[in-house]
């Protein structure tokens, strides 16, 4: 059966609009910006549940985050010995 997925969270819009070297820029969500607002934390609790219920349910999560860490960590080794080859090399010159 496939994953139903509900809409996201609404996000309301509060248009604020300024002038910045004569051009008008409207920003609707500038009132995200303010981490302390209690309707920010509540946008940001609201968002989180609901990415939090469509990344729970996916099949095999567990399989993919195991590949996914294997990966990086391959990725960091391989990063590390890069850079360790890159800083010998300029230590000689």
């Amino acid at each position: 059966m496939a994953h139903v997925v509900e809409a996201p969270p609404l996000t309301p819009s509060d248009p604020v609009t300024e002038v910045l070297h004569g051009v008008e820029i409207v920003d609707p969500y500038r009132w995200l910006e303010d981490q302390k607002s209690p309707a920010t934390q509540k946008w940001i609790e609201e968002q989180t549940a609901y990415a939090r219920s469509y990344l729970d349910a996916i099949p095999d999560r567990e399989v993919i985050r195991g590949r996914v860490e294997r990966a990086s960590v391959r990725a960091v080794k391989f990063i590390s010995r890069k850079r360790a080859v890159v800083l010998q090399d300029r230590r000689r010159n």
